[in-house]
C-alpha cells in the first residue's frame, strides 16, 4: 500500500483538469447544467479541452514543482477568465476571445447600453465554482523532485503542441475538430473555451514590420500630410457606398448564353460613368472582408490567413470612410439586411465612425427566396438620405442573391442554355434571376437621386464571384477555368463589376481596374472630400500600382514588394501599434462616435388596452415596432404577435389575466442570440 501512495496523490494530475474545463465552461456559459450538455453533444471537443487542461496542469506541476501552487494558479485562471467570459456572454452574446486578450481593445460593444451590468444569475454559479475549487486545495500540496517536473513540464509541452498543431499527434485530425471563424460564438459554443482559443491563436500571431516605431511612423505621415487636404472642394454630396452581395457579370462565362441581360441598366451605367473591376481578395464568401478594405483602405494581405478583421482586429478605431466623412459634418449610416452580430458587424461598424447601424432586426419581412429583398434596402437609403438636413454617407449591404443557387427562386425568367448539365444549368438561371432583382433595385436607387436636388455620388460594386457548385463546378463545366491551378484563375474568379455615379453632370469619365482596398481613397477624390494621410497615401499608390495580388497569388502572381513596404507599416501601425499616425494627424479619439444607435430611432411605447371579454390580451400601441419586439409586463415577457410598426399584441399569462396595477409595460426588441437592442419607454398603467 505504502508503493501506491505516491502514485494515489498523483492521480489530482489527471482529476484536476476535468474539474478545471467544467468549472471553466460552467461561468463562460452562465450555468451548471449547460456544459453537461455541452459534453453529451460533442464528446470529442470535450476531451480535446480536457487535453489543453491536462497539458497546461503538467506545464504547472512542472513549474511550481507543488500541487497547491500549480492549483491554485490554475483555479484563478479559470475564475478570472470564465467570470469575464460569461459577463460578457451575458451583455453582448459573445464569450472572451483570445483575441480580447491578446490584442489592443477599445471601445464597448453597443449591445452593452441595452443589457445589464451584471447578471444576478451568474453570482450563484461563481459561488459554486469558488467553493468546488477551495475544496480542492484543501489537500496537503504534493512535492515533486526535479526529474519529475522535468517529465511532466516535457510531457505537457508534447501534449499542447499535439492539440494546436498536431505535433507529434495529430489530436484535431483524429478528434476530427474543426473552426467555423465567421461565427466563432458558434465556434465556442461547439469547441469549448480552451480549444477555441488555442485553435485562434495564429489569428493574433502578428509579426512586426521593421519601422513601426514613433519617429519612423511620423516622419511617413508627415510627408503624406500635406497634401491630404489639396483637392478638396466646397460641396458636401450625399455619398452613398452599396456593395452589391455576390454581384457579378455571368454573361463572361464561356459557352453559356442567357435570354435576357440579367444586368443591363448596371451595364448602362458602365458605359456612361466612371466604372471598370475591381480585384476583390475573396471568392465566393466572407464579404465582410472587402467591406473592410473598401471602407478602412487596410488590405488582408498583410494580414494572418483565413482571418476576418471585422472579427478579430476592429476591437479599436480604425479610420473609415464613416469617420472621415463625419468630421466634416456628415451623418453616417450602415444598412445591412442581416443579422446585427454577424461578423461583429455592430461592434465593427461603431468602431470605424458609424453612428448608426439599421440590421435586418430593424427590416420588415419582405422576402425574395431566403434572404430579404434588396428593394428594401434601397428604400431604407432612401429614407435616410431624406430624414437628415445635411449630407449623409450610407454604406449598405445587399443580401437577396445570397448563395446557394440550387432551386432557390421560384420566379426565374431567364433562360440558360449551354453544353453544361442541368444541375448547372439551374443555378445558373437562380444565380441570373438574383442578379436581375439587384439590377432593378439598383435603377430604382438611381432614379430616386436623378432629379434629387441634394448633390449625390453613389459607388456601387460587387464583393465577390459566386461559389457555383463545389470545387468550382459550373465554371469548370463551362470551361471559365479547369481549377485553382488554371493560370488565368485570378483574372477569372476575383474581379467584380464597379460603377460611380453622380446627379451632378459634367465628370469626366474613367475606366477602373484597381484593389478594392484602393476604392474608398479613389471616391474621396472622385467626391471632392477631404482625406487623411492614409487615404492620400493609398491615391498615390494606386497610381503607382493599381494591382495588387491577394495572398493566395504571391507566388503565381509576384509583384515587387518594396512599394507595398509602407503600406505595410501604416496598416500595422492603425491596427495592432500605438496609431502614431493618428497622433500625429490629430486623428486620434475622433473616430468612434460619442453616440452609437442602432435602428432608425427609438421604439416609442404610447399605449395599451386590454382586449377580449375576459381581458387577456393587451394590445400595445406605438412607433418603431418590428416583428421581433416582444411586449414585458412587470418585468415578465409575454407571449407577443407584431401586426405592424404602430401595433403589437401580447397575450397575459393566466395567472396573471387581472395582474394588480399599475402596470408597468416596455416594449424590447430581441435579436437571435437574445441580446435586447432596443428598448422603448416604460409606461405605467394605473387602475
Amino acid at each position: 500500500m505504502r508503493r501506491l501512495l505516491p502514485l494515489l496523490k498523483r492521480v489530482p494530475l489527471a482529476l484536476v483538469p476535468a474539474l478545471l474545463v467544467i468549472l471553466l465552461e460552467a461561468l463562460s456559459r452562465v450555468s451548471f447544467l449547460r456544459p453537461y450538455e455541452w459534453i453529451g453533444d460533442h464528446p470529442n471537443e470535450w476531451t480535446m479541452n480536457y487535453f489543453i487542461a491536462l497539458s497546461l496542469t503538467l506545464l504547472a506541476a512542472g513549474a511550481f514543482g507543488r500541487t497547491r501552487a500549480a492549483y491554485s494558479l490554475l483555479f484563478a485562471l479559470v475564475g478570472v477568465l470564465g467570470v469575464a467570459s460569461g459577463i460578457k456572454w451575458s451583455r453582448t452574446g459573445y464569450p472572451l476571445f483570445i483575441w480580447d486578450l491578446a490584442l489592443p481593445q477599445e471601445g464597448a460593444d453597443a449591445a452593452i447600453a441595452t443589457n445589464p451590468a451584471f447578471p444576478p444569475h451568474l453570482l450563484p454559479v461563481a459561488g459554486a465554482a469558488a467553493l468546488v475549487a477551495g475544496l480542492c486545495l484543501l489537500p496537503r500540496s504534493v512535492r515533486f523532485g526535479w526529474r519529475e517536473r522535468a517529465a511532466y513540464g516535457l510531457l505537457g509541452l508534447l501534449l499542447l503542441l499535439s492539440a494546436w498543431r498536431g505535433v507529434p499527434l495529430p489530436l484535431q485530425d483524429y478528434y476530427r475538430t474543426y473552426t467555423i471563424p465567421f461565427e466563432p460564438d458558434r465556434q465556442f459554443e461547439r469547441n469549448g473555451v480552451l480549444l477555441s482559443m488555442v485553435t485562434d491563436v495564429d489569428y493574433v500571431r502578428i509579426e512586426r514590420p521593421h519601422g513601426t516605431d514613433e519617429t519612423s511612423i511620423r516622419r511617413l505621415v508627415g510627408r503624406l500630410q500635406a497634401d491630404a487636404n489639396r483637392d478638396a472642394s466646397a460641396e458636401k454630396p450625399n455619398v452613398i457606398v452599396l456593395l452589391a452581395e455576390t454581384f457579378w457579370d455571368p454573361t463572361r462565362l464561356n459557352n453559356v448564353t442567357f435570354s435576357e441581360d440579367p444586368m443591363p441598366f448596371f451595364r448602362s451605367l458602365m458605359k456612361e460613368t466612371t466604372s471598370g473591376w475591381i480585384l476583390t481578395p475573396q471568392f465566393g464568401g466572407t464579404t465582410a472582408n472587402v467591406e473592410f478594405e473598401v471602407l478602412t483602405g487596410n488590405s488582408v494581405r498583410f494580414l494572418p490567413s483565413g482571418s476576418i478583421p471585422y472579427i478579430h482586429y476592429v476591437n479599436r478605431e480604425v479610420d473609415s470612410l464613416a469617420s472621415i466623412l463625419a468630421r466634416q459634418g456628415y451623418e453616417t449610416t450602415a444598412i445591412n439586411p442581416f443579422y446585427n452580430w454577424f461578423f461583429n458587424s455592430r461592434n465593427a461598424y461603431r468602431n470605424m465612425g458609424f453612428s448608426r447601424f439599421v440590421s435586418s432586426e430593424f427590416f420588415e419581412p419582405r422576402y425574395h427566396g431566403p434572404y430579404l429583398e434588396d428593394r428594401q434596402v434601397m428604400e431604407k437609403i432612401i429614407a435616410t438620405t431624406a430624414a437628415t438636413p445635411g449630407p449623409d454617407f450610407v454604406f449598405a449591404n445587399t443580401m437577396e442573391n445570397h448563395g446557394g443557387y440550387e432551386d432557390k427562386f421560384f420566379d426565374n425568367r431567364i433562360a440558360v442554355e449551354g453544353p453544361i448539365g442541368e444541375k448547372a444549368k439551374n443555378m445558373l438561371r437562380n444565380y441570373a434571376t438574383g442578379v436581375r432583382a439587384f439590377d432593378d433595385a439598383f435603377r430604382y436607387l438611381v432614379d430616386q437621386y436623378r432629379n434629387n436636388p441634394e448633390p449625390t455620388v453613389i459607388l456601387c460594386f460587387g464583393d465577390h464571384l459566386p461559389a457555383l457548385g463545389d470545387d468550382y463546378a459550373v465554371y469548370k463545366e463551362a470551361g471559365y477555368v479547369t481549377g485553382r491551378n488554371d493560370p488565368d484563375f485570378m483574372d477569372n474568379m476575383h474581379y467584380t463589376p464597379v460603377v460611380i455615379w453622380s446627379n451632378r453632370p459634367g465628370r469626366e469619365r474613367e475606366e477602373l481596374r484597381m484593389n478594392a482596398s484602393y476604392l474608398g481613397a479613389y471616391l474621396l477624390r472622385y467626391a471632392g472630400l477631404e482625406g487623411t494621410y492614409y487615404t492620400e497615401y493609398l491615391y498615390k499608390l494606386y497610381r503607382e500600382m493599381p494591382l495588387v495580388p491577394p495572398r493566395p497569388f504571391r507566388k503565381t502572381r509576384p509583384v515587387d514588394e518594396t512599394p507595398l513596404e509602407d503600406y505595410a507599416r501604416l496598416e500595422y501601425d492603425i491596427l495592432f501599434g500605438r496609431q502614431y499616425g493618428y497622433r500625429a494627424s490629430g486623428l486620434r479619439g475622433r473616430i468612434a462616435p460619442a453616440a452609437f444607435a442602432l435602428g432608425e430611432g427609438p421604439v416609442v411605447l404610447k399605449g395599451a388596452e386590454p382586449l377580449g371579454r375576459d381581458g387577456d390580451r393587451l394590445e400595445v400601441r406605438g412607433e418603431r415596432f418590428k416583428p421581433d419586439c416582444s411586449v414585458w409586463l412587470n418585468g415578465r415577457k409575454l407571449d407577443t404577435s407584431y401586426r405592424d410598426a404602430g401595433h403589437l399584441y401580447a397575450r397575459l399569462p393566466a395567472d396573471e389575466a387581472a395582474p394588480p396595477r399599475p402596470w408597468k409595460l416596455q416594449v424590447r426588441l430581441t435579436d437571435a442570440k437574445r441580446t435586447v437592442l432596443a428598448r422603448s419607454n416604460e409606461l405605467s398603467l394605473a387602475e
